[in-house]
């Protein structure tokens, strides 16, 4: 189609063009996140049994509507958010959301999930921050002998903590005549975070 200013002389020859296929670009109509509900600093304090504080640290899945209309559909919120620590492959967790996870207040009613234009939608759990054999991660870069870094929280406060590399893989449904996202959208690449434990 041509757009609005283009030349007179052109649209001499618009009949040229009218039985030809509209050739339709294939639009991205939202954006997925993973992300963890920390500060700056990127610190998560453990208490008892290295379980977190609070809902620091929790996961953060946000999908972003990036259509001008709004994008509302029977919800199906299934996500699965897969780690490992760096170069240890074998040390991993899996955290699933679902609908009880959704924090955006409105976005479901009646079982139909609504986003309207530009909205993100948010979703957060916290988890045991422990592999799937039960083992905590600080436990594991602690018995491979890392040593402790100083992080200065968003308070001015120095603490000793330990650095935990976490390589992030996420599958995000949300709508059930939608696909699958995923996050990072190249399938076998990750997202690499880095969070400090302290206990």
């Amino acid at each position: 189609m041509l757009k609005a200013g283009t030349i007179s002389m052109a649209l001499i020859f618009i009949s040229c063009f009218e039985d030809l296929p509209v050739v339709e670009q294939p639009q991205v109509v939202q954006a997925v996140g993973v992300s963890f509900n920390v500060a700056g600093d990127g610190l998560v304090l453990l208490e008892g049994n290295d379980m977190p504080r609070g809902s620091v640290g929790a996961l953060v899945v946000t999908v972003t509507n990036l259509f001008r209309e709004y994008m509302a559909d029977d919800e199906q919120i299934e996500v699965e958010v897969r780690m490992f620590i760096k170069d240890h492959p074998e040390r991993s967790a899996v955290v699933t959301l679902s609908r009880d996870e959704l924090k955006t207040i409105g976005a479901l009613s009646h079982g139909v999930l609504a986003i309207a234009p530009h909205q993100t939608i948010t979703m957060q759990k916290q988890w045991s921050h422990h592999t799937q054999e039960g083992v905590s991660f600080i436990s594991h870069v602690v018995s491979d002998g890392i040593e402790e870094v100083t992080v200065v929280t968003s308070s001015g406060k120095t603490i000793l903590a330990y650095p935990v590399h976490l390589m992030t893989q996420a599958s995000i449904k949300v709508f059930k005549s939608r696909p699958t996202e995923y996050y990072p959208a190249n399938r076998k690449m990750y997202k690499e975070f880095v969070l400090y434990y302290a206990r």
